[in-house]
């Protein structure tokens, strides 16, 4: 549902759009009161998006933490304190927080803690190695979209880095390679399994081959 054109938003009005099931865009939306935000974190739909908001208070970020559908988009915000990021990190959808061009280490440690599947940075067009080793500690899928590639300390710092980790041009799925790697080093044990079945089989052929071969030189 795409109400980009409203500026402003009843409670009563936020209440009704929550019933909605598919996303909510309300781009227009550049101040929220508490009582509203709470009705829109009824939501249960998909995609929450509130990109026109630039400032979040606590009070208001710990509203739309709540939100019970499956992402929250706040492109808006061009900063986050470590106690706004500590309170979004709560929230358990996907959160997208493109508008933030720059993260401290104390904000990535926060960001590091969100309990969703996903965390999108695409804002963030350039990475301090300690602020990335921080990020690296993230357990689901990481957007950086706003970094070409990875070199160097960059690189070192995600090695161990286990979700995908889209950037702007292709994405890094370290976790899969792993996978590989364990199903490569379980192919010989699976190899000498069915070889001993087949021993097995075989050496229990031979002896009802014999078996039957005495019992038809008795008849």
């Amino acid at each position: 549902m795409r109400l980009n054109a409203l500026e402003s938003l009843s409670v009563q009005i936020a209440e009704q759009i929550a019933r909605s099931q598919s996303s909510l865009y309300l781009r227009g939306i550049a101040a929220l009161d508490i009582k509203s935000a709470a009705a829109l974190a009824r939501h249960r739909g998909e995609t929450l998006a509130l990109d026109g908001l630039t400032s979040l208070p606590n009070e208001l970020a710990t509203a739309l933490a709540r939100h019970r559908g499956e992402g929250l988009s706040l492109g808006g915000l061009s900063r986050l304190e470590p106690g706004t990021a500590a309170i979004l990190a709560e929230y358990r959808g996907r959160l997208a927080l493109n508008g933030v061009s720059s993260l401290t280490p104390a904000v990535a440690t926060e960001l590091a803690d969100h309990r969703g599947k996903s965390l999108s940075l695409a804002g963030i067009r350039q990475l301090a190695p300690e602020t990335a080793s921080v990020l690296a500690g993230y357990g689901g899928d990481l957007y950086l979209e706003g970094l070409t590639e990875l070199t160097g300390e960059l690189s070192r710092a995600f090695q161990d880095f286990t979700g995908k980790l889209q950037l702007k041009f292709h994405e890094i799925r370290r976790k899969r390679r792993r996978q590989v790697q364990r199903e490569e080093v379980g192919t010989p044990f699976s190899l000498f399994f069915w070889l001993a079945v087949a021993a097995v089989l075989s050496i229990a052929g031979y002896e009802l081959f014999v078996f039957l071969s005495e019992l038809i030189g008795s008849i």
